[in-house]
């Protein structure tokens, strides 16, 4: 039997490696690809034997161990398939299940999609996804196995194709699937429900930093003249994350905010608009922005708020507020440069 047809019985440290870093959803593919492999093999076995006087008996045989497995992968890309619907474009899922060892499967954006969708069982999946590959593995060795001077013909039928030599690993390959299926159907469920909690999470903490947001900016605007303060509302398709990934639901997220103001009382009123965007580290929010002039230095704190202003005449300035805040988000740093002066 050609060496090619048969999976990597001794695999090399640098395989090795390469496996144990893998994830469960990449995996899964290898493990998708790797099937109908071990049922090209059986094939071939069939094709070299049916010259023997009893290979009619055994024919059943090879036939059910071919059927099942087939069954099996069928069933495992319908769980693969079922993972990413809603998660991918149609076409992609297309691309992935024709080429289950391509690198679509490595993408970290869509892990990160999947890992959502498992919720607390996807380490299940990763360890039963593990196993599953270690029996396919064992089965090819099985297949494969030419141990002490295994005579050749008949006899290496009796032994390559007894049910009883496969009856095990056929049982442990339904097993995992079917566990992956429970899995992912059973997670799948209670899916909206998630991202039903995980969406009040992102409100409270979007409502928790525009509300630090202005309590840092009121005090830095008392001048006599009169401001008019808008915040944009819009549309959002912010992405929600499990539970602690603060980071992932907040770094995506950015404000803007319109301030108005005079050059003189004779002036009309004038219009700047200012990007704000958190880059959460740890405990701590980090805005840039454009926002307008100050007209004179000034540090001011109030209850909780330290505000440091510093302005220049020559059209440029810097701001940093530090707020605390009532969630696990102990400070905010807002940096702003002004693009001019003014008298506001």
């Amino acid at each position: 039997m050609p060496p090619h047809t048969f999976l990597l019985l001794h695999k090399p440290k640098a395989i090795l490696d390469t496996l144990l870093v893998m994830s469960g959803f990449e995996i899964a593919g290898i493990v998708l690809g790797s099937i109908p492999l071990v049922i090209a093999t059986l094939e071939k076995y069939g094709t070299g034997l049916s010259t023997l006087q009893r290979w009619r008996k055994y024919r059943r045989e090879l036939q059910s161990l071919i059927r099942n497995l087939e069954t099996e992968r069928i069933k495992l890309q319908n769980v693969c398939e079922k993972l990413l619907i809603g998660l991918v474009q149609p076409s992609r899922i297309e691309a992935l299940i024709n080429n289950p060892m391509g690198d679509l499967w490595r993408e970290e954006e869509t892990l990160r999609k999947v890992q959502f969708r498992l919720g607390r069982g996807f380490e299940s999946f990763e360890a039963t996804i593990n196993h599953l590959k270690t029996t396919i593995d064992r089965m090819a060795e099985r297949i494969d196995y030419q141990k002490n001077g295994m005579a050749s013909g008949f006899k290496r039928a009796v032994f390559t194709l007894s049910r009883s030599q496969y009856a095990d690993l056929v049982s442990d390959i339904k097993d995992s699937i079917s566990n992956l299926e429970n899995l992912t159907d059973r997670n799948m469920e209670l899916e909206p429900a998630r991202r039903g909690r995980y969406r009040g999470k992102l409100f409270v903490l979007l409502q928790t930093i525009s509300g630090s947001l202005y309590r840092a900016l009121s005090p830095s605007l008392n001048c006599a003249c009169g401001h008019t303060i808008g915040l944009g509302l819009e549309s959002r398709a912010t992405e929600v994350f499990p539970s602690g990934d603060e980071e992932k639901m907040i770094n995506p997220t950015s404000f803007k905010i319109a301030f108005s103001y005079m050059e003189s009382p004779d002036d009309a009123t004038i219009w700047e608009e200012i990007s704000v965007r958190p880059n959460v580290a740890v405990a701590r929010a980090t805005f840039s922005a454009k926002p307008p002039t100050s007209s004179t230095p000034s540090n001011l704190g109030q209850g909780n708020n330290n505000v440091r202003l510093a302005s220049s005449s020559r059209g440029s300035s810097s701001t940093t507020v530090l707020v605390q805040t009532q969630s696990s988000l102990a400070a905010m740093s807002l940096n702003m440069s002004t693009p001019r002066d003014s008298d506001g």
